[in-house]
């Protein structure tokens, strides 16, 4: 079934064809051997492992999780959690030893549907103990064998002996291999084995994921722990959207097809001032050349404030969005629209499409200059000084944001631009709308998406999700915050196919086989 690997970070994205069968497995992370004078110190404890049947997982849903780091001699490992819809399930750490004893390993989940526990630390005598191994989905991981009088200890291995342990003298701990199959950045991935004891030295470190660090002159270093998830895919193609700013990385599938894919990159909308505000920047890409497993950071820009419509300063500009492979290129920020009252300036700001020119009874206002290839030039004022001193629209990712047409009404948003790359079509980057004066006629937001224009009070808000920009307000009004950007990447996956019993009548069905990896 379908596999995602969590190696570090702290969010994760669902994605769009989640189903059922799926679970959640959790290995805490191994703690560090015991750094002693003379070398004679107890093996670090193994990680716990954890399975959780049938998490409450919700496609395109936000999930928090922490994986327990790796830590240093004489350290306590860390506990792995994942926060579904229902609550926290629990895999922890294993525990440092003593100069004469090992470490527990890790024990007591909680919330899980099964557990295995960890490895406990060897013993030490007149010879460093190794580390314990890492507990896996196949059982407990063994215990790191004692320092004596015979030689040092040597790691335990992990997942019911499925993983070797250090060689005695201070031998790295195996890196598991029960989930090589769905690749984890081409290496191994599994239940490590702990780390080797070495009285002359330092302790061998404890092998991925989550195996004790042996004792020595210098302990040995715990793994870290992992999170493995495992689902049905439901439907192709296979669609991520990202939202949220606290998700920064997007880890490509092993089924990538770098000859079918699409992506989506908007920048957040900038905000109004007297003039609207233009759309964030928008690129529509295909066939980006990535790597299965290479880890890939993503940044999901944020609307730009909107100010007062009759100060000084113009709308806040949005922030860039990025899909950062290999060659990329940012979507800029959506330019801030140019305020005026009366000023000699007013200009709208430059940006991914520019921010419309600000109502201005002295002179004539110029919008910014949008971004080539990602949208267009806002409006400004059209020479317009009197009657109800209009502002100009923003531009969109469609067309150029609406000069004020006369002295009484508000430049429209500049049009945005459809895509159906979500499955349905949605409209994106439209520009804010220009104020008027009281008695005037304010501009409407580009396409429906770019915040309206307001005479009398505050300009609306462009859409958030779509990156358009605010509308302009005038007099004791405030200028609409331009819309939040967003990310979508949707690929056909490499299929694989295979029989798997997934009902209660056992039936065979085929399931498609997707593998995801997720890293920061």
């Amino acid at each position: 079934m379908p596999t995602i690997y969590l190696t570090t970070g702290t969010k994760w994205v669902a994605p769009q064809n989640w189903g059922n069968p799926s679970s959640i497995e959790l290995i805490g992370s191994g703690a560090g051997g015991v750094t002693v004078a003379g070398g004679v110190g107890g093996g670090g404890g193994g990680g716990q492992y954890a399975l959780k049947n049938n998490p409450t997982i919700t496609a395109g849903t936000t999930y928090s999780y922490v994986v327990g780091s790796g830590v240093a001699a004489n350290t306590n490992g860390n506990n792995t959690t994942f926060t579904d819809g229902s609550g926290t399930y629990t895999a922890h750490g294993g525990s440092t030893g003593t100069t004469v004893t090992g470490g527990a390993g890790g024990t007591g989940a909680t919330g899980a549907t099964t557990a295995n526990n960890g490895g406990t630390g060897g013993n030490s005598s007149t010879k460093a103990g190794g580390g314990g191994g890492a507990a896996g989905g196949s059982g407990v991981g063994s215990n790191g064998a004692p320092g004596t009088v015979g030689g040092d200890g040597a790691g335990g291995t992990g997942d019911n002996s499925k993983t070797p342990g250090g060689t005695a003298g201070g031998g790295t701990g195996g890196s598991g291999t029960e989930w090589t199959a769905a690749l984890l950045n081409g290496g191994a991935a599994g239940s490590g084995g702990g780390g080797g004891g070495n009285q002359a030295g330092t302790g061998g470190n404890g092998g991925n994921y989550g195996a004790g660090g042996g004792g020595g002159t210098t302990g040995g270093i715990g793994s870290q722990g992992i999170i493995v998830i495992t689902y049905m895919a439901t439907l192709e193609p296979s669609i991520y959207i990202f939202t949220d700013p606290s998700v920064t990385n997007f880890s490509v599938p092993s089924d990538w097809n770098n000859n079918s894919n699409s992506y989506l990159v908007v920048a957040g909308g900038g905000g109004g001032a007297s003039a609207g505000g233009g759309a964030g920047g928008m690129l529509l890409g295909a066939n980006a050349s990535l790597t299965s497993g290479a880890n890939i950071t993503l940044a999901i820009g944020g609307g730009g404030a909107g100010v007062s419509g009759s100060g000084n300063p113009n709308g806040t500009n949005g922030n860039n969005s990025s899909f950062q492979f290999s060659g990329y290129t940012a979507a800029v920020g959506g330019g801030g629209g140019g305020n005026g009252a009366n000023i000699s300036s007013g200009n709208g700001s430059n940006g991914g499409s520019g921010g419309g020119g600000g109502i201005n009874g002295l002179a004539t206002s110029t919008g910014g200059s949008g971004t080539g290839g990602q949208g267009n030039n806002g409006s400004g004022n059209g020479g317009l000084t009197t009657g109800s001193i209009p502002g100009g629209g923003g531009g969109g990712a469609g067309t150029i944001g609406g000069q004020p047409p006369d002295n009484a009404t508000g430049g429209v948003g500049g049009g945005g631009t459809s895509s159906s790359i979500t499955g349905s079509g949605v409209i994106y980057a439209g520009g804010g709308g220009g104020a008027t004066y009281v008695a005037g006629t304010p501009g409407l937001g580009g396409s429906g998406v770019g915040g309206n224009g307001n005479s009398s009070g505050n300009g609306g808000n462009g859409t958030v999700n779509t990156g358009s920009g605010g509308g302009g307000a005038y007099n004791a009004g405030t200028g609409g915050s331009g819309g939040s950007g967003i990310i979508v990447i949707s690929y056909a996956g490499l299929s694989f196919w295979f029989p798997e019993s997934v009902d209660s009548a056992d039936s065979l069905v085929k399931e498609r086989r997707r593998v995801v990896l997720i890293g920061y």
